[in-house]
């Protein structure tokens, strides 16, 4: 539909400041209200307070707010085959919880919790509650018990769609919405993970109570990462579906090296490309090319720990640290 010759185009410049796009962390209040925005304007972080971050800065200046918002529900989706990585995500969000004092529970209804591979994301086992309900009303019923003591600031819903218990869809359907409101009037956060619908396969019980429900829903993926035809680890793709506080549709990449140190290295040397102290796609240190590609790069921070060290504090002055 054309527009009409006698109507005022609004000018670009303007539009940041008109009446109706006003910034989308302006509609934000206890509960998330959906404003209007500009695709790709930013938003204001939350309070340190209002948040917990996911232990990867690159997905906190993803979400726009520098992390998950408490007293909110947010649904984690990825392919059955990725959903490990996208458990390995969530551990490093539990872990960084733990290092800010906060105490997490991880509801196993899927059974798939590692200890192992969560310990060396950094959890401390010891700190966190588990549980492993058998049936959809006990997950119910432990979770909203745990919520309403409000002992714990993050809670992980690990597999919940996979219970079929009888009316599952309407009984998950009232536990979402139940949900809402316990963690918006105690303050936690509250994080769905479950298996992304692939085609052809129906819907699951109640997904969409929860794809409505929710005030931020991202997609994890993941794919191997070769060096000289070894695998060397994956690279770890979050897409934002939606988002109640910021823009959404935004992606990143998280490099995740089988080998632990050289996992770090690859995060501070990322953090560092984005806060312009190394300088791409040559990699470069005041005026020093340190590594042409990725690989190269974090061999020679390898090599050279007292300039990783100095990047990591730098990082950390400039309030990039995870």
């Amino acid at each position: 539909m054309r527009r009409p010759s006698g109507e005022r185009r609004i000018p670009l410049r303007d539009i940041r400041s008109h009446p109706l796009l006003k910034p989308v962390h302006v509609a934000v209040s206890t509960i998330a209200k959906p404003g209007v925005g500009l695709a790709g304007s930013p938003a204001a972080p939350l309070p340190p307070e209002r948040v917990l971050s996911t232990g990867l800065s690159a997905v906190d200046e993803l979400l726009g707010i520098g992390g998950l918002p408490r007293g909110h529900l947010i649904d984690v989706v990825a392919p059955e085959a990725h959903l490990e990585v996208a458990r390995w995500v969530l551990y490093r969000t539990v872990a960084t919880a733990q290092d800010d004092g906060r105490i997490a529970c991880w509801v196993d209804a899927a059974q798939q919790l590692q200890l192992p591979a969560a310990a060396a994301a950094g959890i401390r086992p010891a700190e966190l509650l588990v549980s492993q309900p058998d049936t959809l009303q006990h997950a119910t019923e432990l979770t909203l018990s745990v919520l309403r003591a409000g002992v714990v600031d993050l809670v992980v819903l690990d597999g919940l769609h996979e219970f079929d218990d009888e009316d599952a869809g309407s009984r998950f359907t009232a536990f979402v919405r139940k949900l809402q409101e316990v963690a918006r009037r105690g303050g936690a956060c509250v994080v769905f993970l479950h298996r992304a619908r692939e085609a052809r396969q129906p819907p699951m019980p109640g997904s969409n109570s929860l794809k409505w429900l929710s005030s931020i829903r991202c997609e994890v993926r993941s794919d191997i990462l070769f060096e000289d035809e070894r695998r060397v680890g994956r690279n770890v793709m979050v897409k934002v579906l939606k988002n109640k506080f910021a823009p959404p549709f935004g992606e990143v990449e998280v490099p995740l090296l089988d080998d632990v140190a050289d996992g770090q290295l690859a995060e501070v040397l990322e953090r560092s490309c984005r806060q312009g102290l190394v300088d791409g796609p040559l990699y470069s240190f005041n005026d020093t090319v340190i590594g042409v590609g990725r690989t190269a790069a974090i061999a020679w921070l390898r090599s050279h720990p007292d300039v990783a060290a100095l990047l990591s504090e730098a990082l950390e002055t400039s309030g990039d640290g995870t």
